[in-house]
């Protein structure tokens, strides 16, 4: 029977894993990129720079839809059907 190599591992290793995998702000890739310039692309890190900069004053990703639900004809105040 083979298994998963996953499944080997110890939770300790898992979490190092899943530590390791965090996303980090901009700003500290950005250290992380500009320590190791010497080894990178200066495009890539100009390109960074770039699009951090124009990305400061935009939204989240998250976003919303407001809908109102007061209008009965309203094309938008249809609900989703549920599987019960």
């Amino acid at each position: 029977m083979i298994l998963n190599p996953v499944y080997d591992l110890s939770l300790f290793q898992i979490s190092t894993i899943f530590y390791q995998l965090q996303i980090l702000p901009d700003e500290e890739v950005l250290k992380e990129l500009l320590k190791k310039s010497d080894e990178i692309d200066r495009r890539f890190i100009e390109w960074v720079t770039s699009t951090s900069e124009k990305t400061k004053d935009t939204p989240s990703c998250s976003s919303s839809v407001v809908v109102n639900l007061s209008d009965p004809n309203s094309p938008d105040r249809k609900r989703r059907k549920t599987l019960s």
